[in-house]
């Protein structure tokens, strides 16, 4: 009993001093590995910053996710086929220039990454939300921001193109406002163009000018994938020759400008909302024929929230109730400044309201 005893307790002292011993290897390996440490922790917090800025690029604001993007992945003659949203694609692909640039020898023509032939990178039509602005994306203006702005109402439900953005300041185009004009009542210099519908590009300068997705004009400039700016002197030329159409090009008076870090805040105070899309979104004119031009912005708006998804869509139908009841509280005060003689009230108001609430329902009911 007492050599038991003694082997109890024998076996316990040696357990003890393996487990100090375990402990103390540990601590020295925490104490002597301090740089170690902090670079794990610094991966781990980079890690957790990706993933956050992944999850804000594809849900912040509870839209749809961002369309996947194909890459076919070559690597010493295997293949092997990827999917990425437009933004990680980006990211995929210089670093995957980087890491070929620093391959020993001739290795480095053994790394290929290709975009499927035919794929085109923003066909369809969508959109979602990005909290970075560049050129080629767009500006959505929130509901009521502009409302009485003044000079700057006309950026009341506006869709802008972001044609340039730097330090030396911003501007764009409003793609969502059409005119009673066509290009030939404001100016005679571009003849093949004539016809074509002139749209209010924003509050700024007197100019006429050109966006476009045809690549190789001379004097164009890109502004991003698919989209070009300018070049208006060779397109007429193409025109002229049958290589192109007039309704391939849009036209708009005057341009929206924001001084240097301008755009930044009023993005900071939720004016705005940063938006990538399809081209058709930028380059296809809309037409809503009965619709008064005055309010063909609204139904344009109100589309592209309800291609956003997600809580863009109850934006969408909520700023519809509202400004069906102000018209309808509009009418009843008519209604009694005329003594019953309705007559003031515009018809087009109720084929704008017909016309936006059939934008975001028709999707709905089509499903």
């Amino acid at each position: 009993m007492g050599r038991a005893l003694w082997a109890a307790l024998l076996a316990y002292a040696v357990g003890v001093q393996c487990v100090a011993g375990l402990d103390a290897s540990l601590g020295a390996v925490r104490r002597g590995s301090g740089a170690g440490r902090l670079r794990r922790a610094a991966a781990a917090e980079a890690r957790q910053i990706e993933a956050r800025e992944h999850m804000r690029l594809s849900l912040r604001g509870g839209g749809i996710p961002p369309p996947v993007i194909p890459l076919v992945l070559t690597v010493g003659g295997a293949s092997a086929a990827l999917t990425f949203n437009a933004d990680l694609r980006g990211r995929v692909l210089n670093l995957l220039q980087t890491v070929r640039k620093k391959l020993p020898g001739g290795k480095s023509g053994r790394v290929k990454v290709v975009i499927p032939e035919g794929y085109d990178v923003r066909n369809g039509t969508w959109a979602y939300e990005v909290n970075e602005l560049t050129p080629g994306c767009l500006l959505v203006a929130s509901p009521d921001t502009f409302r009485f702005a003044g000079p700057r109402q006309v950026l009341d439900q506006s869709v802008i193109l972001l044609v340039r953005h730097g330090k030396s300041g911003s501007s764009g185009f409003i793609i969502n406002r059409p005119t009673q004009f066509d290009v030939g009542d404001v100016t005679k210099k571009l003849a093949a163009f004539e016809q074509n519908p002139l749209y209010l590009g924003g509050d700024i300068g007197e100019g006429v000018y050109m966006i476009h997705g045809i690549p190789g004009l001379r004097n164009a400039t890109e502004v991003s994938d698919g989209i070009y700016y300018g070049g208006s002197e060779h397109a007429m030329s193409l025109v002229q020759d049958g290589k192109a159409k007039p309704e391939n090009f849009r036209f708009f008076f005057k341009y929206a400008a924001w001084a240097p870090g301008q755009l930044e805040g009023e993005m900071e105070s939720g004016c705005w909302c940063a938006v990538r899309s399809s081209l058709d979104l930028v380059l296809k004119p809309r037409t809503y024929p009965g619709l008064h031009f005055a309010k063909a912005h609204k139904v344009f708006w109100h589309q592209v929230l309800q291609t956003l998804g997600g809580r863009f869509q109850n934006v969408s139908r909520d700023t519809i109730i509202k400004e069906e009841t102000e018209r309808m509280k509009m009418e009843e005060w008519v209604a009694i400044l005329q003594d019953g003689g309705n007559t003031s009230v515009l018809n087009h108001e109720g084929i704008e309201m017909g016309a936006m609430a059939m934008s975001v329902f028709s999707k709905k009911n089509s499903r």
